[in-house]
């Protein structure tokens, strides 16, 4: 089982190297993304709050998701497969193999989504169990801006 994550983790990593340019540059759905969460504070200000879950989006119409532990740093996928945009609004995600719910292996999920800006969206995914629209927002990671003029 390590073997297989490992390897799953070694192929995202290396298609995200080829990919980099394409991820960084997008202004779509392709990309790295960070969970975040809205909050409304007392004094009515909003503040965005990241998770440490991430989902990539590969040029490929591959993705994975990951998350990183806050106790010892250590990073899992919980799950993978591919994925296809339908429309402007909606995609579809095909589970290849869900390690945190094995109920959700090989299955199929469409995902509604709206682009707030380049860099955050909005998506939301049916819940069958409580029979509602579950909202999640996502947070482009973007390259760290340069110290200097020499990068």
């Amino acid at each position: 089982m390590k073997k297989l994550i490992f390897t799953v983790a070694l192929m995202a990593i290396t298609g995200m190297a080829f990919a980099q340019k394409d991820l960084v540059e997008s202004k779509s759905l392709v990309g790295i993304w960070q969970q975040a969460q809205a909050n409304q504070s007392n004094d009515g200000q909003l503040k965005i709050t990241k998770q440490p879950v991430y989902k990539v989006l590969n040029t490929d119409n591959t993705f994975f998701c990951f998350a990183i532990s806050s106790n010892d740093l250590s990073s899992t996928v919980s799950h993978w497969g591919t994925y296809k945009i339908t429309s402007d609004s909606t995609f579809t995600e095909s589970v290849t193999r869900h390690y945190t719910s094995s109920a959700l292996d090989k299955s199929e999920s469409q995902m509604r989504f709206k682009l707030v800006d380049e860099n955050t969206f909005i998506m939301r995914y049916y819940n069958e169990a409580n029979k509602q629209w579950i909202p999640e927002l996502w947070v482009r990671v973007t390259p760290r801006k340069a110290v200097n003029n020499n990068n």
